[in-house]
């Protein structure tokens, strides 16, 4: 990081400005979360990495769920279906249950999970490899797809369709001299009784948690300087509280007032329609935040008035004045969320700042214990004995071939567990041993592959065959922390125990192996 210089001078700097030109809403939730991940977004060019199971779901179900629809733009006409081209936000739920692309919330539920499953067996989406946190995270992953698929067709028919023409799309407004860009999933619109309101919903798979960010106050914080604000509360209270929340209704506030058709759209009362001309409420009272949890079916329902933008005021300065004195405070906490948290394609972590006790997510291959193998090969060279012990995985990859491109797959060493063999003078052989995982930073190693246990596995069965050859005992001994600092170190010292090492002085490991039938 460079040296801290007055914020006049950083604002010449074009790398910095560069980052603020545009502040997305998903930029400030990244802030909020860890700074690091801002540095990474939009310093060193991590567009292109690999997809993490979490971020790949989720961005899946989002894809998925306009299938339910015809989506067209603002100023096309909505859908329409049946023998009157009745429009679509205008059905009860007999006829959405008709005119809907699935039959019903369980054959949608059934469509995510059949065409997540497509994107498993290709191991990628959005053309990124996906990387995997867990062993069963695919199937777990499909199964909540089908669940939120189910609910989220019966929201549709409790609550209608989103507005046609407004799913997902983006939109820029000005707040404090800044620009900012936000996504609105879905918007819809309920005038019962002459009480309008506009909700815009945020149909998810999962809790609504957006904000850690610093808090100078708090007497708790740690050496990243991040508090959890609210962050552990009950649910509820962390919607209320959250100022991207607080942004989405500003800035949907401020694009209602500019452009009139949003009003015309969105069927809004001619009086309320003639009156945003000369309301000075920068956040209209009749436009709420409503989140739906998916998984649970739980709907959270929130709104916003004026008196809430200072604390959004004292985000965006934070993230400001963060990024333009480059400022980009990793924040650990984090760590096992974080899209970042994952195994690059050159096999190294993507962040070097990650919390080295938190799993990474790695390609599926790694938990197919059908796809690794032991390979053996034997050094000899003036009285120098080493057996080399390769732990290789079948990779699928994607080579050029001429003018075209093919599937193949490749060995991929993981790991490697050499046994230097030595003449103990008459107490028989004595061996020392190298251990190496060539998943370089897993610390510890992805859960389910094992990939330490197989090894000691094989090399137990070759001592104890050298030993019977021999016919002499053999002592192998080795520093534990030092051989499997990597780990899988609490499987690999279960399988130790197991097979008959102790633990001495010093966290070394040892086993005497007695030849057989001497």
């Amino acid at each position: 990081m460079s040296k801290q210089r007055s914020i006049d001078d950083l604002f010449k700097d074009e790398e910095s400005q560069q980052a603020l030109k545009l502040i997305s809403s998903v930029d400030l939730i990244i802030a909020t979360k860890c700074l690091y991940s801002i540095y990474l977004k939009h310093f060193q060019g991590m567009n292109k990495i690999p997809s993490s199971g979490f971020a790949a779901q989720t961005l899946f179900f989002k894809n998925q769920r306009k299938n339910l629809f015809n989506v067209g733009d603002l100023f096309e006409n909505d859908r329409r279906a049946g023998p009157d081209l009745k429009d679509i936000n205008k059905m009860n739920r007999e006829e959405l249950n008709i005119y809907l692309r699935a039959s019903s919330a369980e054959a949608f539920g059934n469509s995510l999970q059949a065409r997540w499953r497509i994107s498993v067996d290709k191991n990628s989406y959005a053309g990124k490899p996906i990387m995997w946190a867990f062993k069963n995270h695919p199937g777990v992953a499909g199964r909540q797809l089908k669940i939120a698929g189910e609910n989220y067709y019966n929201f549709i028919l409790d609550f209608g369709p989103p507005i046609m023409g407004l799913i997902d799309k983006e939109r820029q407004f000005k707040f404090e001299d800044l620009y900012f860009k936000i996504k609105i999933p879905e918007i819809r619109v309920t005038n019962r009784n002459g009480d309008y309101k506009i909700f815009i919903d945020s149909p998810s798979l999962w809790n609504f948690k957006t904000e850690i960010f610093e808090n100078e106050n708090d007497e708790n914080k740690d050496d990243n300087k991040y508090s959890r604000a609210g962050f552990e509360d009950d649910f509820d209270d962390v919607l209320e509280k959250s100022k991207i929340v607080t942004l989405i209704l500003y800035g949907f506030s401020r694009i209602l007032k500019k452009y009139p058709l949003y009003g015309l759209k969105l069927e809004m009362p001619f009086e309320l329609q003639q009156s945003l001309a000369t309301d000075e409420r920068k956040i209209l009272p009749y436009i709420y935040f409503r989140h739906v949890n998916l998984l649970t079916s739980k709907i959270s329902v929130t709104k916003r008035s004026d008196e809430d933008l200072p604390a959004l005021s004292n985000l965006v300065n934070f993230y400001v004045n963060k990024v333009l004195r480059q400022e980009f405070d990793p924040n650990k906490r984090h760590c096992g969320s974080c899209i970042d948290n994952i195994l690059g394609l050159n096999n190294r972590p993507i962040c070097n700042e990650r919390n080295k006790n938190q799993t990474l997510a790695v390609p599926k291959e790694y938990y197919d214990r059908n796809l690794f193998s032991i390979e053996r090969e034997d050094e000899n060279d003036k009285g120098k004995y080493i057996i080399h012990l390769e732990g290789k995985v079948d990779k699928n990859v994607t080579e050029k071939a001429g003018d075209s491109w093919r599937k193949t797959t490749v060995k991929k060493v993981v790991a490697m567990y050499d046994l230097e063999v030595f003449d103990n003078m008459h107490l028989g052989l004595k061996i020392i041993s190298n251990y190496k995982s060539y998943i370089f930073g897993i610390r510890p190693s992805p859960k389910g592959p094992s990939f330490e246990v197989r090894m000691i596995d094989e090399a137990d069965k070759l001592i104890q065959k050298l030993a019977d050859e021999t016919t002499k005992q053999i002592i192998h001994s080795f520093d534990f922390n030092k051989q499997f600092y990597y780990a899988g170190k609490k499987a690999a010292k279960n399988k130790l125990f197991s097979i008959g090492y102790c633990m001495s002085e010093g966290n070394v490991m040892m086993k005497y192996y007695h030849p057989k039938n001497t």
